[in-house]
């Protein structure tokens, strides 16, 4: 076999050889890519199924245990689809199970998932047990408690007014939740059940301690549900929620951090393969071309002779059956010089595009927004670009063989990747620190990497967990609020109907029907004043309307607010409270335009929440003039605010002390209905108040001065900086 042909047939194998074995890889690393990628679709299915059911279960509490139709037939699509997402959720663990046995690092989370899948379906059909058993309206332990309870307000032999005193503590423990309610309750039970003592009254002693057992299972089973406070069988669900979904999204971590492994491990194999293949061919080629070079040698010292003659003479030379090719050689060489010469110019313009183009990465690399650097095996920095000064505040001749990478970072051991870099001013940055071996020879010369700075992650990680916060927050401001305006309607409600049942009976003298009468009368009121308080907020929300401005009488507004505040104390009983009105500069303005609808609702709001909370002492209201804006407030000296609320009370739904609002009532909307109005005049309203020592409540709207009052304009720029003076 000739030569070549050898060569041919050597170098044929190997390409098939390099090619079988790169092509294996290539379906090793595809293969590999889509087991993974199926992986990482099933676990998110599992994950969304998780918070699909979680959805349900929340659905079901907030839906089903204030529907009358569940409690008729105790069945429910929300527990049929709970049962049907747990049934799915078990299969698609199974499955994974099944699929990756042999994977301990994929099968034990899932085994563990699985787990707690089954400990919170048993908590779930604990908590819907005990629901369903709790009851609601006509239904359960409540439908009995009102049964007990509606049977008592019929006997004669019971004292009426004890009882709604019972069933206030009754309402109050449901709507509030807290145990001072449980202690009342027995307390006004216990003196109601000693007044019942002879046997004509036995019926209705059964009706009260039915009424009483009732009443106490009931809160038996609140204790046990743990529904509005962070304990109980509700906070163990959430608690297993949270897990589940920790869990699983740690799965999915790991699952794409393993897959990124695997596919590094089977690169680094093709990479040897190929080098393996490289060094036989390098090896081959120094076999064959040892076998080349013999014949070659005298055609080396006919060229060596040339060169010594300066190619002006050609010596004889015997080639060994190669003289035609030797003589082409010849006149090759000759061109060969020439093209040498182009070839050498070539060289130099390519070095000079190569120094370009390290001038220009070089710049690049100056630019990028990323910390690059490079050090010595000790860690000392040789090299660092623009960005890593401006990151750490070190200029480049501060930096370089000055600084140790490894001391002004330190790593973090909860995250891969992720460092705490300390700059020159001694603060800190989050970054992420990806580094590689530089190697020269096999021999580690030091480090090469980049820092890149997660300031901007970590603040938006921030933000998110307050939005979070704000959101959970929100939810349960407006359920405080649904079960307080559900309270505000409910009992004016139980009043009307149980004192208009009471006045069926013929027996009342007519002092106690007027006393009835009075509560009757009483109780609607309330009820409408908590309707006005919701249209308003509706009003409000949906007015695009511009201010409704108007010339308004500063006097006749005093006189209106003043008659208004004095009718509110008449009717809470608090004559004794002094009011009086602070006027301000207008003795030169005696009309203003304004929106005098907006500022007498406000003013009306804010003057009877001073006069609810005020027991004694006296209440100011005023108002002073500045340049272009007005300033109204409302002061008082009564039981104030403590300075921590003062940023929540204008929120909707928001009460500064509950234990407040169970006397004097409210729906807790009157002070963001205020700030609704001021809003939409576009001013400002705010608090001055401390705990005890009063409140007052100022708002500042815009206005202007009617053209008939144009002569007293003057007079008043000159005192609007005693008016400052007179409202601080």
């Amino acid at each position: 076999m000739k030569f070549s042909s050898k060569l041919i047939v050597w170098f044929s194998v190997l390409s098939i050889y390099v090619a079988s074995l790169s092509t294996w890889i290539n379906w090793s690393y595809f293969s590999s890519k889509g087991e993974a990628q199926q992986l990482s679709v099933d676990i998110n299915s599992t994950y969304l199924n998780i918070l699909k059911l979680k959805n349900i279960s929340n659905n079901f509490f907030t839906l089903e245990t204030r529907s009358n139709n569940y409690f008729k037939t105790t069945h429910s699509p929300f527990l049929i689809e709970s049962n049907n997402q747990n049934i799915l959720l078990n299969n698609e663990i199974d499955n994974l199970l099944d699929q990756y046995k042999r994977s301990e690092h994929i099968n034990t989370p899932l085994l563990q998932i699985k787990q707690n899948l089954y400990k919170r379906d048993s908590i779930f059909k604990t908590l819907t047990t005990l629901a369903t058993e709790r009851g609601f309206k006509d239904f359960g332990l409540i439908g009995q408690m009102r049964f007990h309870a509606h049977q008592l307000e019929k006997n004669r032999h019971i004292n009426k007014e004890a009882l709604l005193s019972l069933r206030r503590r009754e309402k109050d423990y449901f709507l509030r939740h807290e145990k001072q309610y449980i202690s009342t309750f027995d307390s006004i039970y216990n003196t109601l059940a000693k007044n019942l003592t002879t046997k004509t009254n036995q019926l209705t002693k059964d009706h009260l301690e039915g009424y009483q057992q009732c009443f106490n299972k009931i809160v038996t089973i609140d204790d046990k549900l743990g529904l509005y406070d962070n304990s109980g069988l509700k906070e163990n669900l959430d608690q297993l929620d949270e897990l589940l979904e920790e869990r699983v999204t740690s799965l999915i971590e790991f699952v794409k951090i393993n897959n990124t492994k695997k596919i590094i491990q089977l690169r680094k194999t093709l990479f040897f393969i190929i080098a393996f293949a490289i060094l036989i061919c390098f090896f081959i080629s120094n076999i064959l071309s040892s076998q080349i070079t013999k014949p070659l040698t005298k055609l080396t010292y006919f060229i060596e002779s040339i060169i010594l003659n300066d190619f002006k003479s050609l010596p004889k030379i015997n080639l060994i059956k190669g003289t035609r090719e030797t003589n082409i050689l010849y006149r090759e060489f000759s061109q060969m010089i020439e093209d040498l010469k182009s070839h050498e110019k070539e060289r130099e313009n390519l070095i000079t595009q190569l120094t370009y183009s390290e001038k220009k990465y070089r710049n690049m690399a100056q630019k990028l927004p990323l910390s690059i650097f490079e050090t010595d095996k000790r860690g000392t920095l040789v090299y660092v670009n623009k960005m890593w000064e401006n990151s750490f505040g070190y200029s480049k001749s501060e930096a370089e063989y000055q600084l140790n990478i490894f001391k002004i970072t330190a790593k973090n051991k909860n995250k891969k990747n992720e460092v705490i870099a300390h700059k020159k001013d001694a603060s800190w940055f989050p970054g992420l620190l990806y580094m590689d071996k530089v190697l020269i020879n096999g021999e580690h010369k030091g480090w090469r990497g980049v820092i890149v700075d997660i300031s901007e992650r970590y603040e938006y990680n921030k933000l998110l967990k307050e939005e979070r916060r704000k959101a959970k927050e929100s939810d349960r401001l407006k359920t405080a609020f649904l079960a307080n305006i559900s309270h505000e309607i409910r009992t004016p409600l139980n009043a009307i109907m149980g004192f208009s049942t009471l006045l069926k009976n013929k027996n009342f003298t007519e002092d106690e029907k007027q006393r009835y009468y009075d509560v009757i009368v009483k109780s609607s009121k309330d009820l409408l004043s908590s309707f006005d308080d919701i249209i308003s907020v509706s009003r409000i929300e949906t007015d695009n309307n511009p201010p409704q401005l108007q010339i308004t009488n500063l006097k006749e507004l005093e006189e209106n607010i003043l008659n208004t505040a004095k009718k509110q104390t008449q009717n809470l009983n608090k004559n004794h409270l002094k009011i009086y009105y602070h006027k301000g500069n207008e003795n030169y303005i005696s009309d203003i335009i304004i929106d005098k609808n907006k500022v007498t609702e406000i003013l009306t709001r804010l003057s009877e929440n001073a006069i609810k909370f005020t027991e004694t002492g006296t209440i100011e209201i005023g108002h002073t003039l500045l340049k272009t804006r007005i300033i109204f407030f409302v002061k008082d000296s009564g039981i104030g605010i403590p300075e921590e609320k003062h940023q929540i009370i204008f929120d909707p739904f928001r009460q500064v002390d509950e234990t407040n609002t169970k006397t004097t009532g409210g729906t807790g909307l009157g002070l963001s209905i205020c700030k609704g109005l001021v809003d939409k005049m576009n001013g400002t309203i705010w608090v001055e108040s401390m705990s005890q020592k009063g409140s007052g409540f100022f708002f500042s709207i815009n206005f202007t001065i009617p053209q008939s009052q144009s002569s007293g304009i003057m007079n008043f720029n000159r005192s609007h900086k005693m008016s400052k003076q007179i409202f601080s």
